[in-house]
């Protein structure tokens, strides 16, 4: 089963649609992978455990085979990093991680960001990680992962772009193809054009 998680919020009589991303695929023997999450925000913790409640076995704890981070901008990372750990960190399951950051070396001057805060941001995700008790997965390019019944190929990290350097944070954003069920799909979080083209050469 694939469940998209909506993230849309209301301020001021607006509905907000954009930023962030969160899905859900329920694996056959009823664990979950977890793609993303959503921002810091208690709503979209709570409702992301609600999802995993009403669709793991009764008289079971959800568990989540493998937590996907694309990338480390905060509304695709928050909900794992501070909301969900801080409050169902004891009511769910989190076996296995995988997130790939660029070093600091490789990144350079992100427009309206800057390069430590988005270290920070690795920092408090790699701490998150081993908070859960999960075990980290540094994927790279053709890395091949089976997950329950579903196959997951790596098809773009940020690997594939040393030595060179790039300054929009983005670039840095997995890119993966997921079979389960008999279908195939692409996530591409917020994968860049440069992340794109090298993706397409390949």
């Amino acid at each position: 089963m694939l469940i998209m998680h909506g993230l849309a919020w209301r301020q001021a009589g607006y509905t907000y649609y954009g930023y962030g991303m969160c899905y859900l695929l329920r694996l056959s023997d009823g664990r979950f992978i977890v793609i993303d999450g959503g921002f810091n925000r208690k709503k979209d913790a709570d409702d992301l455990y609600a999802l995993l409640t009403k669709y793991t076995p009764k008289g079971t704890t959800p568990t989540i085979a493998l937590w996907i981070i694309t990338h480390a901008h905060v509304d695709h990372h928050g909900t794992f990093a501070f909301q969900f750990l801080n409050n169902y960190k004891n009511n769910a399951t989190v076996e296995n991680v995988m997130f790939n950051p660029p070093g600091g070396g490789i990144l350079t001057a992100p427009a309206n960001e800057t390069v430590t805060g988005l270290m920070n941001g690795h920092i408090t995700l790699n701490n998150a990680i081993k908070r859960y008790g999960a075990k980290n997965i540094r994927s790279h390019v053709g890395d091949k992962y089976y997950v329950g019944d579903a196959v997951i190929d790596v098809l773009y990290t940020v690997d594939y772009q040393y030595p060179k350097q790039f300054n929009y944070y983005n670039t840095s954003s997995m890119i993966l193809s997921i079979t389960l069920g008999g279908q195939r799909i692409m996530f591409t979080g917020d994968a860049s054009n440069e992340a794109f083209d090298k993706v397409v050469k390949m």
